[in-house]
């Protein structure tokens, strides 16, 4: 009875281990010969930061799908470009961008991270953001992370979804820097009630 268990586990243990291997060969094979591929990521990467540096989300929006969708580090969900830029004036007003206030983002890809299957490429990594209140010309650093979805339609990639997470509250490196957005979101709350 101890030996047919013991074959059924070696045979389960080798089933496991083939398709261990057919998954991360697929991997592999779906990930090489991508380079012109991530060199149009890292284009969609510099109009995002050229655009909200820049004040023109216009820049970025050739560089959406048509069915985009998002959660911004505010915790937004936007559905599109106009949700987008109607979130963006808001996020201005809020810090008095223009009249004193400032925002910049440097976006960060995780390194040759983009995984590639057919024409959806899922791509990750970390933003670090700057923001000047008008009030009071106070600067707040945040650290975010992101994962993105993009589409390649036509031979053009495009971003389909942007997911971005600010921090996780429970991880107690995170508590100064979550204070430090505690203080100006009650600051900018009171500025614009």
């Amino acid at each position: 009875m101890k030996l047919d268990t013991a074959k059924k586990g070696f045979k389960a243990g080798v089933a496991l281990a083939a398709v261990l291997v057919a998954a991360v060969s697929f991997y592999a094979y779906a990930n090489v010969n991508h380079d012109a591929d991530r060199k149009a990521l890292l284009s969609i990467k510099d109009a995002y930061e050229n655009a909200l540096n820049g004040d023109d989300l216009g820049k970025l929006t050739p560089h959406l799908d048509a069915d985009f969708s998002g959660v911004m580090a505010t915790g937004a969900e936007i559905k599109s470009s106009k949700e987008w830029q109607a979130h963006w004036n808001q996020v201005k007003g809020l810090i008095g961008y223009g009249h004193g206030g400032k925002y910049h983002v440097t976006v960060h890809p995780t390194a040759g991270a983009s995984m590639f299957v057919s024409d959806v490429a899922v791509s990750f990594g970390s933003t670090d953001e700057s923001v000047t209140t008008a009030k009071d010309n106070k600067e707040y650093n945040f650290h975010s992370s992101w994962v993105a979805v993009s589409r390649n339609r036509g031979g053009t990639w495009k971003l389909a979804s942007v997911h971005t997470s600010i921090l996780n509250p429970e991880n107690i490196f995170s508590k100064t820097q979550l204070e430090e957005v505690a203080k100006l979101v009650a600051e900018l709350k009171k500025k614009n009630p």
